[in-house]
Protein backbone atom coordinates (compact mmCIF):
# COMPACT_ATOMS: atom_id res chain seq x y z
CA UNK A 1 0.00 0.00 0.00
CA UNK A 2 1.18 3.72 -1.23
CA UNK A 3 2.59 5.89 1.25
CA UNK A 4 -0.20 8.03 1.64
CA UNK A 5 -2.69 5.33 2.44
CA UNK A 6 -0.48 4.97 5.47
CA UNK A 7 -0.79 8.49 5.79
CA UNK A 8 -4.42 8.32 5.58
CA UNK A 9 -4.52 5.84 8.42
CA UNK A 10 -2.94 7.61 10.95
CA UNK A 11 -5.09 10.66 10.42
CA UNK A 12 -7.96 8.71 10.46
CA UNK A 13 -7.19 7.38 13.99
CA UNK A 14 -8.37 11.65 14.90
CA UNK A 15 -10.04 12.30 12.09
CA UNK A 16 -13.11 14.05 11.09
CA UNK A 17 -15.00 11.56 13.92
CA UNK A 18 -13.88 8.81 15.92
CA UNK A 19 -14.87 6.24 17.75
CA UNK A 20 -13.28 6.71 20.80
CA UNK A 21 -12.81 9.73 23.18
CA UNK A 22 -8.86 9.39 23.13
CA UNK A 23 -8.26 13.41 23.37
CA UNK A 24 -6.24 14.49 19.79
CA UNK A 25 -2.77 15.14 20.80
CA UNK A 26 -0.15 17.71 18.80
CA UNK A 27 0.72 15.98 16.15
CA UNK A 28 -2.55 13.73 15.61
CA UNK A 29 -3.99 17.37 15.30
CA UNK A 30 -1.53 18.25 12.70
CA UNK A 31 -1.85 15.36 10.03
CA UNK A 32 -5.53 16.40 10.30
CA UNK A 33 -5.44 19.75 9.42
CA UNK A 34 -3.30 18.52 6.61
CA UNK A 35 -6.28 16.21 5.55
CA UNK A 36 -8.77 18.86 5.80
CA UNK A 37 -6.62 20.74 3.73
CA UNK A 38 -6.10 18.71 0.60
CA UNK A 39 -8.30 19.61 -2.11
CA UNK A 40 -8.68 16.37 -4.83
CA UNK A 41 -8.15 17.83 -8.27
CA UNK A 42 -8.92 15.51 -11.96
CA UNK A 43 -12.16 13.89 -11.05
CA UNK A 44 -13.10 12.72 -14.27
CA UNK A 45 -16.95 13.01 -13.65
CA UNK A 46 -19.82 13.54 -11.34
CA UNK A 47 -21.13 9.97 -10.75
CA UNK A 48 -19.94 7.86 -7.61
CA UNK A 49 -17.23 5.55 -9.61
CA UNK A 50 -14.94 8.68 -10.96
CA UNK A 51 -15.71 10.32 -7.38
CA UNK A 52 -14.72 7.57 -5.60
CA UNK A 53 -11.91 6.75 -7.75
CA UNK A 54 -10.20 9.70 -7.29
CA UNK A 55 -10.36 9.68 -3.51
CA UNK A 56 -8.86 6.41 -3.56
CA UNK A 57 -6.18 7.28 -6.00
CA UNK A 58 -5.46 10.18 -3.53
CA UNK A 59 -6.10 8.05 0.11
CA UNK A 60 -5.70 4.58 -1.54
CA UNK A 61 -6.58 1.43 0.44
CA UNK A 62 -7.39 -1.93 -0.16
CA UNK A 63 -10.63 -2.38 0.30
CA UNK A 64 -11.20 0.80 -1.64
CA UNK A 65 -9.15 -0.87 -4.59
CA UNK A 66 -11.45 -4.34 -4.58
CA UNK A 67 -14.18 -1.74 -5.40
CA UNK A 68 -11.99 -0.37 -8.12
CA UNK A 69 -10.80 -3.81 -8.94
CA UNK A 70 -14.90 -5.87 -9.41
CA UNK A 71 -15.89 -1.97 -10.92
CA UNK A 72 -13.32 -2.70 -14.45
CA UNK A 73 -13.59 -6.61 -14.39
CA UNK A 74 -16.21 -7.65 -12.52
CA UNK A 75 -17.08 -11.41 -14.19
CA UNK A 76 -12.96 -12.03 -12.90
CA UNK A 77 -13.36 -10.25 -9.61
CA UNK A 78 -12.11 -12.55 -5.96
CA UNK A 79 -11.97 -10.57 -3.11
CA UNK A 80 -9.82 -13.33 -1.68
CA UNK A 81 -7.38 -12.65 -4.38
CA UNK A 82 -6.78 -8.77 -3.74
CA UNK A 83 -3.41 -7.98 -2.34
CA UNK A 84 -2.51 -6.19 0.74
CA UNK A 85 -6.54 -6.21 1.55
CA UNK A 86 -7.02 -8.80 4.16
CA UNK A 87 -10.52 -10.53 4.32
CA UNK A 88 -12.95 -8.31 2.09
CA UNK A 89 -16.15 -10.39 1.37
CA UNK A 90 -18.78 -8.27 -0.17
CA UNK A 91 -18.45 -5.68 -2.42
CA UNK A 92 -21.75 -3.41 -3.60
CA UNK A 93 -21.06 -1.09 -6.85
CA UNK A 94 -24.80 0.60 -7.21
CA UNK A 95 -23.92 3.08 -9.60
CA UNK A 96 -28.26 4.23 -9.88
CA UNK A 97 -28.32 5.09 -6.40
CA UNK A 98 -24.46 6.22 -6.11
CA UNK A 99 -23.13 3.78 -3.73
CA UNK A 100 -20.31 1.78 -3.18
CA UNK A 101 -19.04 -0.68 -0.24
CA UNK A 102 -16.41 -3.46 0.90
CA UNK A 103 -17.19 -4.97 3.52
CA UNK A 104 -14.52 -6.90 6.08
CA UNK A 105 -17.56 -9.54 7.09
CA UNK A 106 -16.29 -8.88 10.61
CA UNK A 107 -13.21 -9.72 9.83
CA UNK A 108 -9.61 -8.30 10.58
CA UNK A 109 -9.47 -6.62 6.91
CA UNK A 110 -10.36 -2.89 6.53
CA UNK A 111 -13.76 -1.77 5.02
CA UNK A 112 -15.32 1.20 3.12
CA UNK A 113 -18.46 2.62 2.06
CA UNK A 114 -19.16 6.21 0.44
CA UNK A 115 -21.80 7.54 -1.43
CA UNK A 116 -22.96 11.13 -3.17
CA UNK A 117 -26.14 13.35 -2.75
CA UNK A 118 -27.12 15.50 -5.52
CA UNK A 119 -27.01 19.19 -3.95
CA UNK A 120 -29.77 21.89 -5.43
CA UNK A 121 -26.41 23.98 -6.51
CA UNK A 122 -25.45 21.49 -8.91
CA UNK A 123 -22.77 20.36 -6.60
CA UNK A 124 -22.37 16.71 -4.91
CA UNK A 125 -21.92 16.25 -1.32
CA UNK A 126 -19.59 13.15 -1.15
CA UNK A 127 -19.67 11.21 1.93
CA UNK A 128 -16.54 8.47 2.56
CA UNK A 129 -16.89 5.79 6.09
CA UNK A 130 -13.85 4.00 6.22
CA UNK A 131 -12.47 1.76 9.12
CA UNK A 132 -10.16 -0.80 9.92
CA UNK A 133 -11.13 -2.99 13.10
CA UNK A 134 -7.30 -3.85 13.80
CA UNK A 135 -5.25 -1.77 16.22
CA UNK A 136 -5.34 1.25 16.34
CA UNK A 137 -9.27 0.44 15.42
CA UNK A 138 -10.83 3.21 13.26
CA UNK A 139 -14.20 4.46 12.15
CA UNK A 140 -14.89 7.45 10.92
CA UNK A 141 -16.36 9.61 7.86
CA UNK A 142 -15.43 12.53 6.26
CA UNK A 143 -17.32 14.33 3.26
CA UNK A 144 -16.89 16.99 0.61
CA UNK A 145 -17.92 19.04 -2.00
CA UNK A 146 -17.29 18.05 -5.58
CA UNK A 147 -17.91 20.83 -8.22
CA UNK A 148 -18.74 19.49 -11.69
CA UNK A 149 -17.00 22.91 -13.10
CA UNK A 150 -13.93 22.58 -11.72
CA UNK A 151 -13.60 18.94 -11.03
CA UNK A 152 -12.09 18.92 -7.11
CA UNK A 153 -13.28 17.33 -4.53
CA UNK A 154 -13.04 20.15 -1.36
CA UNK A 155 -13.31 18.66 2.09
CA UNK A 156 -15.76 19.94 4.40
CA UNK A 157 -17.62 20.10 7.33
CA UNK A 158 -20.89 18.14 8.72
CA UNK A 159 -23.66 18.79 11.37
CA UNK A 160 -22.45 15.06 12.03
CA UNK A 161 -18.87 16.04 12.42
CA UNK A 162 -20.51 17.44 15.36
CA UNK A 163 -22.51 14.97 16.81
CA UNK A 164 -21.65 14.05 20.55
CA UNK A 165 -22.79 10.81 22.70
CA UNK A 166 -25.50 11.39 24.25
CA UNK A 167 -24.19 9.72 27.10
CA UNK A 168 -20.78 10.46 28.67
CA UNK A 169 -18.37 10.67 26.61
CA UNK A 170 -16.40 8.25 28.35
CA UNK A 171 -18.63 6.30 28.97
CA UNK A 172 -18.43 2.30 27.58
CA UNK A 173 -19.82 3.15 24.27
CA UNK A 174 -18.87 3.50 20.86
CA UNK A 175 -20.42 4.38 17.70
CA UNK A 176 -20.69 4.28 14.15
CA UNK A 177 -21.73 5.34 10.53
CA UNK A 178 -24.12 3.77 7.92
CA UNK A 179 -24.15 5.97 4.48
CA UNK A 180 -27.09 5.15 2.58
CA UNK A 181 -27.70 2.78 -0.63
CA UNK A 182 -30.95 4.05 -0.92
CA UNK A 183 -32.78 6.86 0.80
CA UNK A 184 -31.40 10.00 1.64
CA UNK A 185 -30.29 9.21 5.62
CA UNK A 186 -27.06 8.71 7.38
CA UNK A 187 -27.51 6.90 10.39
CA UNK A 188 -24.82 7.25 13.47
CA UNK A 189 -25.43 4.32 15.47
CA UNK A 190 -24.36 4.57 19.10
CA UNK A 191 -24.53 1.63 21.55
CA UNK A 192 -23.22 0.84 24.98
CA UNK A 193 -21.32 -2.54 26.06
CA UNK A 194 -23.15 -3.38 28.70
CA UNK A 195 -26.76 -3.38 26.96
CA UNK A 196 -25.50 -6.46 24.59
CA UNK A 197 -26.84 -9.94 24.89
CA UNK A 198 -23.18 -11.59 25.13
CA UNK A 199 -25.07 -14.89 23.70
CA UNK A 200 -25.81 -13.37 19.77
CA UNK A 201 -23.80 -9.99 20.19
CA UNK A 202 -25.49 -9.24 16.81
CA UNK A 203 -28.89 -8.46 18.27
CA UNK A 204 -28.12 -5.16 20.59
CA UNK A 205 -30.19 -2.32 21.76
CA UNK A 206 -29.29 0.50 19.89
CA UNK A 207 -29.77 4.02 19.04
CA UNK A 208 -29.92 5.17 15.63
CA UNK A 209 -29.21 9.35 15.00
CA UNK A 210 -30.87 9.86 12.04
CA UNK A 211 -29.35 12.42 9.48
CA UNK A 212 -32.02 13.85 6.62
CA UNK A 213 -30.26 15.50 3.68
CA UNK A 214 -32.13 18.68 2.90
CA UNK A 215 -30.96 19.06 -0.70
CA UNK A 216 -27.67 21.19 0.34
CA UNK A 217 -26.48 19.12 3.74
CA UNK A 218 -26.96 16.87 6.32
CA UNK A 219 -29.24 17.70 9.14
CA UNK A 220 -30.04 16.45 12.86
CA UNK A 221 -33.55 14.93 12.22
CA UNK A 222 -34.20 12.66 15.59
CA UNK A 223 -33.18 9.05 16.99
CA UNK A 224 -34.92 5.97 16.86
CA UNK A 225 -34.51 3.48 19.92
CA UNK A 226 -34.01 0.39 18.21
CA UNK A 227 -35.21 -1.97 21.46
CA UNK A 228 -38.33 0.27 21.22
CA UNK A 229 -40.53 -2.98 20.86
CA UNK A 230 -38.39 -4.50 23.91
CA UNK A 231 -39.48 -1.63 26.02
CA UNK A 232 -43.09 -1.44 25.21
CA UNK A 233 -43.14 -4.89 26.06
CA UNK A 234 -41.49 -4.83 29.19
CA UNK A 235 -44.43 -1.14 29.69
CA UNK A 236 -47.20 -3.38 28.85
CA UNK A 237 -46.02 -6.54 30.71
CA UNK A 238 -45.22 -4.68 34.06
CA UNK A 239 -46.97 -0.66 34.17
CA UNK A 240 -48.62 -0.46 36.64
CA UNK A 241 -51.33 2.09 34.61
CA UNK A 242 -50.65 0.59 31.19
CA UNK A 243 -51.14 3.55 28.91
CA UNK A 244 -50.10 2.41 25.45
CA UNK A 245 -51.51 4.98 23.60
CA UNK A 246 -49.59 7.96 25.42
CA UNK A 247 -47.20 9.22 22.00
CA UNK A 248 -43.36 9.41 23.13
CA UNK A 249 -41.78 11.76 21.66
CA UNK A 250 -38.44 12.80 23.47
CA UNK A 251 -35.55 10.23 24.71
CA UNK A 252 -32.81 11.00 27.61
CA UNK A 253 -30.14 8.83 29.19
CA UNK A 254 -29.46 8.87 32.56
CA UNK A 255 -27.28 6.75 34.75
CA UNK A 256 -29.13 5.65 38.07
CA UNK A 257 -26.86 3.58 39.15
CA UNK A 258 -23.33 5.21 38.00
CA UNK A 259 -22.20 2.31 36.01
CA UNK A 260 -21.24 4.17 33.23
CA UNK A 261 -24.03 2.26 31.37
CA UNK A 262 -27.33 4.80 30.90
CA UNK A 263 -30.60 3.87 31.14
CA UNK A 264 -33.59 5.08 28.70
CA UNK A 265 -36.09 7.60 29.68
CA UNK A 266 -39.25 8.18 27.26
CA UNK A 267 -41.48 10.95 27.94
CA UNK A 268 -43.86 12.82 25.56
CA UNK A 269 -43.70 16.30 24.70
CA UNK A 270 -45.14 17.79 27.52
CA UNK A 271 -43.79 15.61 30.32
CA UNK A 272 -46.74 14.18 31.57
CA UNK A 273 -46.40 10.98 30.72
CA UNK A 274 -42.74 8.68 30.64
CA UNK A 275 -40.71 5.76 31.53
CA UNK A 276 -37.61 4.50 32.39
CA UNK A 277 -36.03 1.19 31.75
CA UNK A 278 -32.64 -0.22 32.07
CA UNK A 279 -31.00 -2.69 29.59
CA UNK A 280 -28.59 -5.39 30.35
CA UNK A 281 -27.73 -8.42 28.46
CA UNK A 282 -30.48 -7.43 25.50
CA UNK A 283 -33.23 -7.08 27.96
CA UNK A 284 -35.30 -4.35 28.46
CA UNK A 285 -36.74 -3.74 31.92
CA UNK A 286 -39.16 -1.04 33.17
CA UNK A 287 -37.97 0.69 36.53
CA UNK A 288 -40.56 3.75 36.59
CA UNK A 289 -43.14 5.38 35.17
CA UNK A 290 -45.18 8.62 34.98
CA UNK A 291 -48.39 9.57 34.25
CA UNK A 292 -51.24 11.51 35.56
CA UNK A 293 -52.09 9.04 38.35
CA UNK A 294 -48.51 8.44 39.34
CA UNK A 295 -45.34 10.42 39.51
CA UNK A 296 -40.98 9.93 39.41
CA UNK A 297 -38.89 10.55 42.26
CA UNK A 298 -35.21 9.41 41.99
CA UNK A 299 -32.37 8.68 44.51
CA UNK A 300 -28.92 6.90 44.50
CA UNK A 301 -29.38 3.76 42.71
CA UNK A 302 -33.37 3.78 42.98
CA UNK A 303 -36.18 4.99 41.02
CA UNK A 304 -39.32 5.85 43.19
CA UNK A 305 -42.89 5.49 41.40
CA UNK A 306 -45.66 6.62 43.51
CA UNK A 307 -49.31 7.63 43.71
CA UNK A 308 -53.06 7.14 44.94
CA UNK A 309 -54.10 3.67 44.10
CA UNK A 310 -57.97 4.85 45.59
CA UNK A 311 -59.29 6.23 48.60
CA UNK A 312 -57.08 6.05 51.42
CA UNK A 313 -54.77 4.53 49.90
CA UNK A 314 -51.04 5.26 48.46
CA UNK A 315 -48.75 2.85 46.63
CA UNK A 316 -44.69 3.10 46.64
CA UNK A 317 -42.80 1.03 43.95
CA UNK A 318 -38.38 1.60 44.51
CA UNK A 319 -36.59 0.05 41.80
CA UNK A 320 -33.02 -0.44 43.13
CA UNK A 321 -30.98 -0.39 40.00
CA UNK A 322 -27.78 -2.59 39.94
CA UNK A 323 -25.17 -3.18 36.83
CA UNK A 324 -27.85 -1.75 35.11
CA UNK A 325 -30.57 -4.15 36.02
CA UNK A 326 -33.03 -4.57 38.40
CA UNK A 327 -31.38 -5.44 41.81
CA UNK A 328 -34.99 -5.78 43.73
CA UNK A 329 -37.93 -4.12 44.02
CA UNK A 330 -39.54 -2.82 47.15
CA UNK A 331 -43.06 -2.45 47.62
CA UNK A 332 -45.44 -0.65 49.57
CA UNK A 333 -49.07 -0.07 50.00
CA UNK A 334 -50.20 2.26 52.50
CA UNK A 335 -53.98 2.69 53.75
CA UNK A 336 -55.63 5.14 56.05
CA UNK A 337 -58.66 3.55 57.03
CA UNK A 338 -61.35 5.72 59.21
CA UNK A 339 -61.38 3.68 62.65
CA UNK A 340 -64.11 3.29 65.07
CA UNK A 341 -63.65 6.24 67.05
CA UNK A 342 -63.44 8.42 63.69
CA UNK A 343 -59.30 8.78 64.07
CA UNK A 344 -57.31 7.83 61.14
CA UNK A 345 -55.47 4.88 60.92
CA UNK A 346 -52.34 4.00 59.43
CA UNK A 347 -51.45 0.34 57.50
CA UNK A 348 -48.07 -0.57 55.47
CA UNK A 349 -47.85 -3.85 53.74
CA UNK A 350 -43.85 -4.07 52.40
CA UNK A 351 -42.26 -6.61 50.05
CA UNK A 352 -39.04 -7.25 48.69
CA UNK A 353 -39.26 -8.92 45.05
CA UNK A 354 -42.74 -10.18 46.35
CA UNK A 355 -41.37 -11.27 49.58
CA UNK A 356 -43.49 -9.92 52.48
CA UNK A 357 -41.36 -7.99 54.84
CA UNK A 358 -42.51 -6.08 58.33
CA UNK A 359 -43.02 -2.80 57.90
CA UNK A 360 -39.77 -2.23 60.35
CA UNK A 361 -37.82 -4.02 57.66
CA UNK A 362 -39.52 -2.00 54.83
CA UNK A 363 -38.66 1.56 56.18
CA UNK A 364 -34.98 0.63 57.18
CA UNK A 365 -34.40 -0.03 53.71
CA UNK A 366 -36.11 3.12 52.51
CA UNK A 367 -34.01 5.01 55.07
CA UNK A 368 -30.77 3.24 53.64
CA UNK A 369 -32.31 5.20 50.10
CA UNK A 370 -31.11 7.95 51.55
CA UNK A 371 -32.62 11.77 50.18
CA UNK A 372 -33.87 12.67 46.68
CA UNK A 373 -31.55 13.34 44.12
CA UNK A 374 -32.98 16.03 41.07
CA UNK A 375 -31.81 15.05 37.91
CA UNK A 376 -31.53 17.28 34.92
CA UNK A 377 -31.52 14.95 31.36
CA UNK A 378 -31.00 16.59 28.08
CA UNK A 379 -34.08 15.23 26.12
CA UNK A 380 -33.75 14.60 22.05
CA UNK A 381 -36.59 14.05 19.52
CA UNK A 382 -37.51 10.52 19.11
CA UNK A 383 -38.46 8.83 15.98
CA UNK A 384 -40.77 6.30 15.77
Amino acid sequence: MKTNALFLSAVLVVSLLVTTASAQNEASATMLKKLQSTIIKGVKGEGIIPIFEAFNKKWETGAGNSILLKHRNPAKFNATNIPDNGPVIDVVIDQPNGYVSADNGGGDGDYIEACIWKRTNGHRLFAVHLGDPVDPEIDLICFYDYNPATKTLTPEKSAVNSFKPFFKENADNYFSFSLPRKGKDLIVEETYYGWHDPENILIEPSLHHIYTFDGMNLRYHATKVECYDKLMESFSENAIMSDEDAEMTRLALIDVDNDDTPEIWLSDSKGENSSLYCVSEGKAKLIGEKNFKYGVTFYKDVVLTSGGCGTGCYYTSYSHVKNSNVDYVLNCIATFPVLEDGEIGEEYEYSKNEQELTRKEGEKIVKSFGEPIELNPVWHPLAK
